[in-house]
């Protein structure tokens, strides 16, 4: 939703990105990343991914 990925880079595994970001660099695994441009908010944890809860809802801006 709005999200602006540069040219060439990479979206690791089980990121996510949140809407109107601009991602400027490679992200790394299960991280939230916010923000113009885009920065790491917090890590994911595993019983996260399990559960399958909503990942952003928890996130502060």
């Amino acid at each position: 939703a709005g999200v602006i990925i540069l040219p060439g880079l990479e979206i690791a595994e089980e990121s996510f990105i949140a809407a109107g970001s601009l991602v400027s660099r490679n992200t790394k695994p299960a991280t939230v990343y916010m923000g113009i441009p885009a920065h790491p908010i917090r890590p994911v944890s595993p019983a996260e991914l399990l559960s399958g809860e909503e990942i952003a809802s928890d996130t502060l801006y």
